[in-house]
């Protein structure tokens, strides 16, 4: 298991062409600021599928879009 989690995060260091350091540096932050806990996969799907229906219902807004915040 911990093989196949070292190969997802090649794969999503990769994708995002980031280093190592900066995709643990956003995951620690996402977990300070969300409380999600990524070792719990109940968790996470929740968080996902919460950010999937807010996107659906347009709720999610660029935190640097000023031209129409979110208040």
């Amino acid at each position: 298991m911990a093989e196949e989690a070292g190969e997802a995060s090649q794969a999503v260091i990769g994708a995002l062409q980031i280093h190592v350091n900066t995709m643990r540096y956003r995951l620690r932050r996402i977990r300070e600021v969300s409380g999600v806990d990524f070792a719990n996969a109940d968790a996470v799907l929740l968080a996902h599928l919460q950010l999937r229906l807010a996107a659906m219902r347009g709720a999610v807004v660029d935190a640097n879009d000023t031209a129409n915040p979110a208040s």
